[in-house]
């Protein structure tokens, strides 16, 4: 899985994918055959995007631990609610259409139990909807203000995903109309 892909500009001047990514590969693969992998993708990219010079692709060992959780939406959907607002605030109105938490499961922790605190360590996903027009630039940088402010607001949340979907410029903030 590709962790990170860095843009940057090319030897002309122009705005390219650049040379730099993460890749993510299963922890106990030999280092020969992960180096085998990269170096196949590495020579992909230079035939097939001969506007990338140089690829200089790093290996990051894939952690196999799966923490199981549960969702617990409609216990917290004031929360989600608050959520969805906050990243309409950035994103824009009616543009944050769906938020779920989940709870990662620790032994001898039950949900009564995490929900006397105020807000527990809860992981998130929010869909967000944007104008298909909108640069992938300006759709990154929202999502990570979005971030910034659960965090902001909520420290104790956990993971926070934002899924960015692209919309339907006919309608305000990109979202889809119902039946399309």
């Amino acid at each position: 899985m590709v962790e990170h892909l860095s843009l940057g500009p090319s030897a002309r001047g122009e705005w390219a994918p650049g040379s730099d990514c993460d890749l993510e590969v299963p922890a106990d693969m030999a280092l020969s055959d992960a180096h085998a992998v990269v170096s196949r993708l590495e020579e992909t990219v230079r035939h097939t995007k001969q506007q990338v010079p140089q690829v200089n692709i790093h290996l990051e060992a894939a952690t196999n631990a799966t923490v199981p959780s549960q969702e617990v939406t409609r216990q917290y959907s004031d929360l989600a609610a608050r959520l969805c607002k906050l990243a309409a605030e950035i994103a824009g109105a009616e543009s944050a259409h769906e938020a779920r938490l989940y709870r990662p499961d620790e032994p001898g922790v039950g949900l009564h139990q995490q929900k006397t605190q105020e807000i527990p360590a809860l992981d998130v996903v929010v869909h967000t909807t944007f104008r298909v027009s909108v640069s992938l630039s300006r759709v990154h940088l929202q999502v990570e203000q979005i971030k910034r402010a659960f965090r902001q607001a909520y420290p104790t949340l956990g993971k926070i995903t934002i899924h960015a979907e692209p919309g339907d410029e006919r309608s305000p903030h990109g979202r889809r109309e119902e039946g399309n």
